[in-house]
């Protein structure tokens, strides 16, 4: 896992900069890229992250390797590091408390504090080892993973646009405890490592964690794939880190998608 951090006062996107450093060959695994503010925070698809003060926002380049042979783990890989971020929080927040909303967020009290995005980025030929360019799966060769966190600390609620103060919090709101990122990131980082190493152990007890603290458990939900639209009644995730969704036309495993909370069955 990363061993170096770089800190930016403000940067577009510590996703997009790591991704334009590794298409320069400027930037190499194992790294930690934070700001302190950023100008273009994104999420899934076309989603943006609202990124004030007292938000740590981070990305981490990994090579993947050590832990997964193809790119199509990338979902698992992102519940990973939202079991890794919603065990330190427990630390500091009732563990009852802290949940996990399928496929990349993390929530307190119902409502968000973390969201993550990983992506996978193809690594550049003349890196990748000699000793491991025969064991690597799939026709895309070696790849890293972009592990992107956005994660509330301490956040001045005034600023935040009407439904973000609706539907966000932050540390500091719900234990009392203000952390700066400079002193939180190295914690996360070491987290994150510590609960990927156990994946490559055993997906099945990790993903054991997840379902104990699934937010979705029992609600109707939609989720969006494309042009595909599921809804139903979740039932928490499989030992592949798939979301179960049970309908009318019996229980469909969802890698990916979009998730809306439905109010009511339809």
């Amino acid at each position: 896992m990363p061993a170096e951090i770089h800190w930016f006062r403000e940067i577009d996107s510590t996703n997009d900069y790591v991704r334009r450093m590794v298409d320069q060959k400027k930037l190499f695994p194992p790294t930690t890229i934070a700001a302190r503010k950023q100008t273009a925070g994104r999420g899934r698809g076309d989603n943006r992250w609202w990124s004030p003060d007292g938000c740590l926002m981070f990305t981490s380049l990994l090579d993947s390797g050590g832990y997964a042979r193809h790119v199509a783990q990338l979902p698992q890989a992102a519940l990973v590091v939202g079991i890794a971020l919603a065990e330190l929080l427990s630390q500091y927040i009732d563990s009852i408390d802290v949940q996990l909303k399928w496929p990349n967020d993390v929530y307190v009290r119902g409502r968000k504090i973390a969201g993550i995005l990983v992506e996978g980025i193809q690594a550049p030929a003349d890196e990748i080892p000699a000793v491991r360019q025969s064991t690597v799966s799939g026709a895309r060769g070696e790849f890293w993973w972009s592990i992107g966190v956005g994660l509330n600390l301490a956040i001045d609620w005034t600023e935040a646009p009407e439904d973000v103060r609706r539907r966000a919090t932050c540390v500091a709101r719900e234990c009392g405890v203000t952390f700066r990122g400079e002193e939180f990131l190295p914690l996360v980082v070491e987290k994150i490592e510590h609960f990927l190493e156990r994946w490559r152990g055993d997906a099945t007890e990790i993903f054991a964690i997840f379902r104990n603290r699934c937010f979705l458990r029992d609600k109707w939900i939609e989720v969006q794939q494309g042009r595909v639209q599921y809804r139903g009644l979740c039932q928490s995730i499989d030992d592949h880190g798939r979301l179960l969704l049970a309908s009318e036309t019996g229980i469909h495993p969802l890698s990916s998608g979009s998730v809306a909370i439905l109010t009511e069955e339809s």
